[in-house]
């Protein structure tokens, strides 16, 4: 149709004819590559020798994804965990009879015991789509190779020291321990069209075949420090995504 004939026509319709075109939309259909940079929380129960150590902590970490047009994944992540529940009393034994620890001032001081750790993994999946139309949208499986770390922080009391606990005792009560660990995933990750909300949520298991790393550990026989260790941790995850599309666009109703 040529344009002259287009206009009669548009203002024989008037305003009605210029709302339905306006309504009117293309689809453009992404298949692009995308880097999707991942902010997230967890929350894990630990299992095997890890649960005799800690009771449940939580985990926050960042990560980058490369997602190609078929919808494979390449990532990496770091996480660091933290929690209050310390099941193995570490100073137990250097407290008295009465169960206190004294400070330098000669009055009881408050020493609490917390978790700490960290995580880096690099990993590989895939996103397998729920819907033709939604090609980003979908479960999400991966499985990937890493490490673990885990220790036992000595919170020391900030108005009564406990030199005991400081300086170059510290590493006598941590069970710093580390060593090579696998993860798998799986869960739902949404990818908006308009970009506005992108997150992932999943089941996360993680084992670790970890040992302890310190030469010495205060109250604890020589042996156990090369005794292999099993590490198994389950939670849930939350990540909230910001994707970078490279080349096309991403799927998204184009107005006129």
């Amino acid at each position: 149709m040529k344009l002259k004939q287009f206009f009669p026509k548009l203002n024989r319709f008037g305003v009605a004819g210029i709302l339905v075109l306006a309504a009117f939309s293309l689809r453009a259909q992404n298949q692009g590559n995308a880097l999707l940079a991942n902010f997230g929380y967890g929350y894990f129960e630990p299992y095997e020798d890890l649960s005799t150590r800690f009771g449940g902590f939580h985990s926050a970490g960042v990560g980058l994804d490369y997602l190609t047009p078929k919808n494979l994944i390449f990532g990496v992540r770091g996480d660091f965990f933290y929690g209050n529940n310390v099941r193995e009393n570490t100073i137990v034994d250097a407290r008295n009879e009465l169960g206190f620890v004294y400070g330098t001032g000669g009055e009881p001081a408050v020493v609490s015991l917390k978790m700490r750790g960290i995580s880096g993994f690099v990993y590989v999946g895939k996103l397998f789509p729920l819907g033709e139309t939604d090609a980003r949208q979908g479960i999400r499986a991966t499985i990937g190779g890493g490490i673990l770390q885990h220790k036992i922080r000595v919170q020391n009391d900030p108005q009564m020291p406990t030199p005991q606990f400081g300086g170059e005792y510290t590493a006598g009560y941590d069970r710093l321990t580390n060593g090579f660990a696998l993860t798998q995933t799986v869960g739902y990750q949404f990818l908006a069209q308009n970009r506005r909300a992108n997150f992932y949520l999943g089941l996360e298991i993680t084992e670790g075949f970890t040992s302890n790393r310190r030469n010495a550990n205060f109250f604890q026989p020589p042996s156990a420090k090369n005794t292999g260790r099993l590490d198994l941790i389950v939670g849930l995850r939350g990540v909230w995504t910001l994707p970078f599309y490279l080349g096309v666009e991403g799927t998204e109703n184009i107005y006129y």
